[in-house]
């Protein structure tokens, strides 16, 4: 009965021993796993895809637009998105870029002394967390967070982020063009913008992109066309689209 009851303990043991692995397990392999990219932005990322535990900066004219194409490749492989702060959003337009709202999140944060521990219990909870560019995250914030951030395999994209200390990679739309208005006529049918990428690293080499974002069927895309000309219709510049409109 004694070695029954010895052999019994044991595996009892073992079984919670290997419970207890299977739980710190993702944790400590969290930071070397990835988030998959749509092909529009893989060649922008070391290795195609987004590495976890990233701090990401997007900015630029589009850059909501950009972090939400960011998202939707973790999304459509079954990720959880949370957007924190990021207003104006529209639903149709994050189903547009491909986000599933199925598995979304949006919190609207009101009281501004409590942003960050908002965030900090979203990392964790869900796989990629989008804060909008009304708040502001502190360099020491950003310290705790990142190591939060490698710690759950999250990934937190910042919009509108100034901050160069502590983000792991910029995101930034360089150039942006409008295509399909003329001189006083014509529809606007889609947006032309220069991505570049660089960061820290593996990533510290800069990267660079064409993108329809979005493009004449509402998606993103990639092209390879120069900013000057595309399916010989005029390109228009933010700046040149601006002043044609304050003229109509």
């Amino acid at each position: 009965m004694v070695a029954a009851a010895f052999a019994e303990s044991h595996v009892e043991r073992r079984a919670g021993l290997r419970l207890v692995a299977e739980q710190v397990t993702p944790l400590v392999l969290a930071n070397q796993r990835m988030l998959p990219l749509l092909p529009t932005l893989s060649e922008l990322f070391v290795g195609g895809s987004l590495q976890r535990g990233f701090t990401v900066a997007v900015n630029g004219i589009g850059a909501t637009s950009l972090a939400l194409l960011l998202a939707a490749g973790p999304s459509q492989a079954g990720s959880w998105t949370a957007f924190v702060g990021v207003d104006g959003l529209g639903l149709a337009a994050v189903a547009e870029a491909g986000v599933a709202l199925e598995r979304l999140l949006v919190v609207d944060t009101v009281d501004t002394s409590t942003n960050v521990g908002v965030i900090a219990a979203l990392v964790g909870a869900v796989d990629v967390v989008i804060v909008g560019p009304s708040l502001r995250i502190g360099p020491s914030e950003l310290r705790r967070l990142a190591a939060r951030l490698r710690e759950s395999g999250s990934v937190l994209i910042q919009i509108g982020s100034r901050e160069a200390s502590g983000v792991d990679i910029g995101v930034q739309v360089t150039a942006s063009e409008w295509l399909g208005l003329g001189e006083g006529y014509g529809l606007l049918r889609s947006r032309k913008v220069e991505v570049c990428a660089q960061g820290r690293g593996a990533a510290s080499k800069a990267r660079t992109a064409s993108l329809l974002l979005p493009g004449p069927d509402g998606t993103p895309r990639r092209v390879d066309t120069p900013m000057s000309t595309h399916s010989g219709l005029p390109l228009r510049s933010d700046q040149a689209m601006h002043t044609t409109l304050s003229a109509m």
